[in-house]
């Protein structure tokens, strides 16, 4: 049964960090993390700097998509001016 304290719970969550259906910890490889070991609490830590890192990435890869798309339409608004102008 799991018996964390609710601040402990939202870390988790907000960590994006999944607990299986018995409350056990896991990590992106869905490895078992027992909670309230030093060292697992650096397992922890680390998974925690792993995620972010990738949701990090995944802003950066949707800007440059944006920007992307931008100048595709800007492109196509000239084209258009310029045959509307023929």
């Amino acid at each position: 049964m799991l018996c964390l304290e609710d601040e402990n719970l939202r870390e988790i969550e907000r960590a994006g960090i999944r607990l299986d259906k018995a409350g056990i910890i896991l990590g992106s490889d869905n490895i078992p993390i027992e909670w309230g070991r030093s060292e697992n609490l650096e397992m922890l830590r680390l998974e925690k700097e792993k995620l972010e890192r990738y949701k990090q990435d995944e802003l950066e890869l949707e800007k440059f998509r944006l920007e992307k798309n931008t100048d595709a339409q800007r492109r196509l608004d000239s084209q258009c001016l310029i045959i509307q102008s023929i």
